[in-house]
């Protein structure tokens, strides 16, 4: 079982407006679960945090839910799957003793009933999904109506809900913001439209191509030589207009975190995730990248997680340039476990440091058939092999026989300044 050391805070913009406070002031919640993401007979969640404008998390006083949980089905009378489970701050976790799972069927709709201690002007909820194996995340939650003080909040389809990813590789915790239910819906009937005249208009093939999900998975299969570390320099992501989208530190994870797993419970080293998205892609000492062990049988991952489904344009990757060899070569991209990409990364320039503080150069991975910019980025476009034998796997923890026992030790700590 994974429990998260740290509470990540609420990060969408609150509005100032005070008419837009009032509206979501109160003391009484009821949730109504519509939809789930495949099982027809249960519903389940892992847990849940309701968020007032200050981003504290409010005072319950009671709950309850219609059916209650699974032991109401006299079979599973003894399961531990109860409804206090939701409650119990166990939230990153696979471990069932730690969910709450309840009886389902469209017709009959499930309800959760919350009762605050105080009425409270509120922001939002914090939703972990039903998470015990990826086969399970399908009993989590997909549509979520929610209602404050007999008030419905959320758009008329209710929430979208992120299916869990079935393991504890991040905090996967989902943040639903009461204001934004009505953007959110103005989104997805957007998108409908975008996809009916996709469909319709040769011209806007470009629509087709583009992936759009929650969770963009990188999976990393080798290096350019090295068999310890892996890494890279910097992530961008743009959207379905060529515009980049403004990522933060919640919006990024790794699987293993960073070469810090090393050494549990120290964060000495500075190469963490965070430095992927933080704009300091031209970095050749190490301080603005991210590095990681290679681990036998460990596939590393880095992932991009985002609260609503985003369409992605284009992406552009900056290689490991500390010590080329370490950098990415062979990639998988999956976009909500589909897999849209398979390439391979150029190997950053081992020439002397005056070289290498140039620009680095970057890879683009291109969904878009937009002229403007295929024009722009024609000389750093990667190829999809997605569909090719091509790829080898030449460095892997996988397919080599390493001595972990003689792994180097590296290092750029947090006190190092930039050169």
């Amino acid at each position: 079982m994974t429990r998260a050391t740290l509470r990540r805070p609420f990060t969408a913009i609150r509005s100032s407006a005070s008419n837009q406070i009032a509206e979501f002031y109160g003391r009484k919640l009821i949730l109504t679960v519509t939809e789930t993401w495949g099982y027809d007979d249960f519903c389940g969640l892992t847990g849940l945090e309701i968020v007032d404008v200050n981003d504290a998390d409010c005072v319950i006083q009671s709950f309850d839910a219609r059916p209650r949980d699974i032991t109401v089905i006299p079979e599973y009378a003894n399961d531990v799957q109860t409804l206090d489970k939701l409650f119990d701050g166990e939230n990153v976790t696979c471990d069932e003793n730690h969910m709450w799972l309840c009886p389902f069927n469209k017709k009959d709709k499930v309800r959760i009933i919350i009762t605050l201690s105080v009425s409270k002007k509120l922001h939002g909820l914090r939703i972990w999904n039903y998470n015990r194996s990826p086969d399970d995340t399908y009993q989590g939650i997909k549509r979520l109506h929610v209602q404050l003080n007999d008030k419905i909040i959320s758009p008329r389809q209710g929430f979208l809900l992120r299916r869990a990813p079935g393991h504890c590789y991040f905090d996967f915790v989902q943040e639903i913001v009461f204001a934004h239910g009505k953007k959110m819906m103005e989104e997805e009937q957007k998108r409908k439209q975008n996809q009916q005249i996709s469909t319709s208009n040769h011209d806007h093939i470009s629509d087709i191509s583009m992936p759009n999900g929650f969770i963009y998975e990188f999976q990393l299969h080798s290096t350019h030589g090295d068999t310890y570390y892996i890494g890279l320099n910097g992530l961008e992501f743009y959207d379905e207009n060529g515009e980049q989208i403004g990522l933060a530190e919640q919006n990024i994870a790794a699987c293993p975190h960073s070469v810090n797993t090393l050494n549990p419970g120290t964060d000495n080293d500075v190469r963490t995730p965070d430095k992927l998205i933080d704009g300091e892609n031209n970095d050749i000492d190490g301080t603005h990248s991210w590095v990681a062990p290679i681990l036998p049988n460990v596939i590393n991952r880095v992932f991009v997680i985002f609260d609503r489904p985003t369409s992605v344009s284009m992406i552009k990757i900056w290689n490991y340039t500390k010590t080329p060899k370490r950098g990415v070569r062979e990639f998988s991209l999956l976009v909500d476990d589909l897999l849209v990409w398979t390439g391979i990364l150029d190997k950053m320039n081992e020439n002397d440091d005056e070289k290498r503080r140039q620009k680095v150069p970057f890879n683009t991975i291109l969904f878009s058939d937009d002229r403007i910019l295929t024009d722009h980025e024609k000389q750093t476009v990667l190829e999809n092999k997605s569909s090719s034998d091509t790829m080898t796997g030449q460095i892997s923890s996988q397919n080599q026989s390493v001595d972990y026992d003689k792994r180097p030790t590296t290092s750029v700590p947090r006190t190092q300044k930039k050169r």
